[in-house]
């Protein structure tokens, strides 16, 4: 389990440093040439990011007991934001809307899975730990 959060935490910690490498260089690209398309798109990404990181807040803070539920407002926060900021900045056509909403729920349904095996590893895990750390103490 340790290792696995390393190797996440290392993960991370470079996705984090490539996205402020890529940001500071389209600013620094819209102030040498005047080109500011890139840095534009960056601030959208990050404010897409942004309001899905406060959506997935309320939506934790809402008690909610049943799983399929709280799974599937995060899916339509997921939805509701990049299609309405897509259609905002204009990032894609409405003619392609439907392409969009395919690979959004396919990338949603493949991420939510991935987490949930990660959370069943790790229970498992946990739970072998605990097993070894009882039969340690009867012994």
């Amino acid at each position: 389990m340790f290792q696995i959060n390393k190797i996440q935490i290392i993960i991370i910690r470079t996705l984090a440093i490539v996205c402020m490498i890529l940001f500071f260089y389209f600013i620094a690209e819209g102030l040498r040439i005047d080109q500011w398309t890139y840095a534009i798109f960056t601030f959208q990404l990050i404010l897409m990011a942004l309001i899905l990181q406060f959506a997935f807040w309320i939506i934790r803070k809402l008690d909610i007991t049943r799983f399929l539920v709280k799974i599937f407002l995060d899916y339509l926060a997921v939805l509701f934001v990049v299609i309405g900021l897509g259609l905002l900045f204009h990032w894609y056509n409405k003619d392609t809307f439907y392409i969009v909403f395919l690979i959004l729920t396919a990338v949603f349904i493949i991420t939510y899975a991935l987490g949930l095996l990660k959370t069943r590893s790790d229970v498992m895990e946990i739970n072998d730990l605990l097993t070894s750390r009882n039969k340690n103490q009867i012994s």
